[in-house]
């Protein structure tokens, strides 16, 4: 049975160790590939993730600091309008306070040649008769009412200006007549407050007697010249004008703006959000439905509480995140088509390697095999006889060559052999040929007849 050669041998063990490696080199990179992969694929997405969330908290951040700033930004403007109904209030109250300067004592001397004034409002104790003097000296007040620019006479459910005496006259700019009994406004919350107080008073939202309009009034009281508490000079600031002007401030961000008294009471709600459960002290709070910010008024000492929509911030950080989610999955699919490339790149680079083995192998054991080949041939002639023949130019250096000087060392040492034994061999045949004729002349000398003494019995 004919078995594999050595060229078949030596090429099959050299492709399989070459197969065997870059299998091994082949599993391992291609899973450090995968492995780096998903390290990286991890890592982006954690990056995203935490970008995210950065995004988010600085989204957050910056929208609670918007707030802030915008509510205190219409505090400011709401303050400043109060200020200006105060001043407004100060003003009319000095003004009367002048016209009550000559009038000493408590009480006021009936000037009957006075006629009767019907734009005069009385309320309850008080007759145009009994006030008359009073209001020869006062009367001017409504004249300077109507100097004054905030005072519009076709405007007046919008700011109303009027005094307020303690005898019980209601005067204003107004031409208007008022017949029958006048609405007691003496026991207001802002005449009272005003009187008690001696100085300027803020009565929180109210729906007035005469009007039936939702108002904010400012009282504030004046003096004649002797320090005599005279009445209160009071102005009403309808609340819709102040929700249309200062506060109209509907918008993509903020829902709704809220007027809250000094005991967080809701004073100005047109839209009747529900603040219940929540702490109303001064700063941003964060609710599901969005950012609330609360900012003292100093000039009445109430709160202005303003929504802000939270779900514009979601928007915002979804738009961002979604975004930040796209970037994240390009820079995946570019890292993956880098991946692919360079598996690519290796399995190419792994296909020229074995390529190139099997070449190289090729190559070595073809200068592995030929020199025994020749050597198998040569060794076939010197034993066909030619002891002759001499193996020649198998200088490889090393056990092939070795092999070869061996067989024409053992050549010359065989024909050595073979000549000694030849000569031994022809000398001891000569020497049997001489033993032979030796014998055969011994033989001839001898008697062939037998028995030799035929006639002698006793031999």
């Amino acid at each position: 049975m004919k078995g594999k050669s050595i060229h078949k041998k030596v090429l099959q063990a050299i492709l399989s160790i070459s197969l065997a490696f870059g299998v091994v080199i082949s599993l391992a990179a291609v899973s450090q590939f995968y492995m780096q992969r998903r390290s990286i694929q991890k890592a982006n997405s954690a990056y995203a993730e935490n970008l995210s969330k950065e995004v988010r908290e600085q989204l957050t951040g910056l929208n609670r600091q918007v707030a802030e700033n915008l509510t205190a930004v219409y505090g400011n403007i709401v303050d400043e309008n109060f200020k200006a109904v105060r001043e407004l209030a100060e003003s009319l109250a000095g003004y009367t306070g002048e016209l009550y300067a000559d009038m000493a004592g408590n009480g006021i001397p009936v000037m009957a040649e006075t006629p009767p004034d019907d734009r005069v409002g009385y309320m309850p104790g008080a007759s145009r008769e009994l006030l008359a003097g009073e209001l020869s000296r006062v009367s001017g007040v409504r004249e300077y009412i109507k100097t004054l620019a905030q005072y519009s006479p076709d405007n007046l459910d919008v700011l109303d200006i009027y005094v307020v005496t303690d005898s019980g006259m209601c005067l204003d700019g107004t031409g208007k007549s008022y017949e029958g009994e006048y609405a007691e406004l003496r026991d207001s919350e802002w005449y009272v407050n005003a009187k008690e107080t001696k100085a300027p008073y803020w009565a929180k939202a109210f729906v007035g007697a005469a009007t039936g309009i939702r108002k904010i009034t400012c009282g504030v009281p004046f003096y004649d010249k002797d320090g005599v508490f005279r009445g209160v000079a009071a102005v009403d600031l309808a609340v819709e004008h102040l929700y249309d002007t200062a506060l109209s401030t509907r918008s993509d961000q903020v829902e709704h703006a809220l007027l809250l008294d000094g005991n967080g009471e809701m004073m100005v709600n047109p839209d009747n959000y529900s603040l219940d459960g929540t702490d109303i002290a001064e700063g941003v709070h964060i609710r599901d439905d969005g950012f609330l910010s609360f900012v003292k008024i100093p000039e009445t000492d109430w709160t202005l509480c303003m929504v802000f929509r939270f779900d514009m911030v979601q928007k915002t950080t979804e738009s961002i995140g979604g975004i930040i989610e796209e970037n994240s999955r390009t820079v995946g699919e570019l890292m993956n088509a880098a991946i692919s490339r360079s598996i690519l790149f290796f399995v190419l680079i792994l296909a020229a390697g074995c390529l190139l083995v099997v070449f190289a192998s090729r190559k070595l054991t073809k200068g592995l095999v030929d020199p025994i080949n020749r050597l198998t041939k040569e060794v076939a002639v010197i034993g066909s006889g030619d002891l002759d023949h001499k193996i020649e130019g198998l200088h490889t250096g090393d056990e092939i060559g070795q092999l070869a000087d061996a067989f024409n060392h053992m050549t010359g040492e065989l024909k050595s052999y073979i000549a000694n034994l030849a000569a031994v061999t022809a000398e001891k045949e000569r020497i049997g040929a001489e033993l032979t004729v030796a014998t055969q002349i011994q033989a001839s000398m001898l008697p062939c007849i037998f028995p030799a003494f035929p006639e002698r019995k006793e031999i």
